[in-house]
């Protein structure tokens, strides 16, 4: 019987005999340290999934149930269309409740979320 090697064993041949360019590596560990800390930050509580828009609604990094085509862009419309009722624009914190779950939408910096949690 054949057994395949053990996944720890692999991942450090493939770290070996991968190179990557400067400008590979640096991409990729920003973006790889984004998504680790959202699904770290996710799996510590209720939260089911995160997304994060810039100000043109592209996708700055998404994980869990939010990780979905066109996310980024839905949250910072809603946000957006909700901001233009209120007169301190930038304060408007939107919360969706369902059955299942909550929705809150909110913006810091230059950036809007959306966090999903499962209700209590």
């Amino acid at each position: 019987m054949v057994t395949d090697p053990p996944r720890e064993e692999l991942e450090g041949k493939n770290r070996q005999n991968k190179t990557t360019s400067p400008v590979e590596a640096d991409s990729t560990t920003a973006e790889d340290l984004f998504t680790k800390a959202l699904e770290a930050r996710s799996s510590e509580s209720k939260i089911e999934g995160v997304v994060t828009s810039d100000r043109n609604g592209l996708c700055v990094g998404a994980t869990g149930i939010m990780n979905f085509e066109d996310a980024a862009a839905h949250i910072l419309d809603v946000r957006s269309k909700a901001a233009n009722l209120v007169a301190n624009k930038e304060d408007v914190r939107i919360e969706i409740q369902t059955g299942q779950r909550s929705i809150t939408l909110f913006k810091k910096d230059k950036f809007t979320f959306g966090i999903a949690s499962k209700n209590s």
